[in-house]
């Protein structure tokens, strides 16, 4: 966003609240808004607030392999997540709980949805088919005109990390 051009700002889960955020701060600066898997348009399923200690306890404890095999399904990403892991162990712990708790804010999740809304610009938001669109976001964005909705088969939340290729190619269509 410090260049000169207009960006396409790809955001993934709560990083597609930030990218939306920033959309709505700096209209002239986003050029599109990819979205992997935006928490705010899916199902409220975070922890409550009162959990965040258990969860800061839980991320700052988990291996690789135990995150991989909470984020896909199979210890088969646990390489790409190490990096994540050893964050969690130092400093980041307690942030991410804080975000995750945060995320089931029911009032944090229609602002950004609002926002959304007033972005003029393309929007294209890839979930995968076993992480979907609650309903109700569903029928707000599928008639909008600079909307994609697109769904990936056998994807879950993290595609970035079990259909790495397919995503990369809707990522650069």
């Amino acid at each position: 966003m410090l260049g000169e051009e207009p960006v396409d700002l790809i955001g993934h889960s709560i990083g597609a609240g930030a990218a939306v955020t920033a959309a709505e701060q700096f209209p002239d600066r986003i050029r599109s808004l990819p979205l992997i898997a935006p928490f705010f348009l899916q199902v409220a399923v975070g922890p409550a607030m009162r959990l965040r200690p258990l969860v800061r306890t839980y991320l700052r404890h988990a291996d690789a392999a135990r995150l991989s095999r909470q984020l896909t399904g199979s210890e088969g990403n646990a390489n790409a997540l190490e990096s994540s892991a050893q964050d969690l162990r130092r400093t980041s712990a307690g942030h991410v709980a804080q975000y995750l708790a945060h995320a089931g804010s029911t009032r944090w999740r229609a602002e950004l949805r609002e926002a959304l809304a007033r972005f003029a610009g393309p929007v294209r938001i890839i979930t995968g088919s076993a992480d979907p669109l609650a309903p109700d976001a569903v029928t707000q964005f599928a008639s909008r005109p600079n909307v994609e909705l697109i769904s990936l088969p056998g994807a879950g939340h993290h595609p970035q990390l079990t259909h790495a290729s397919e995503l990369a190619g809707l990522l650069h269509k």
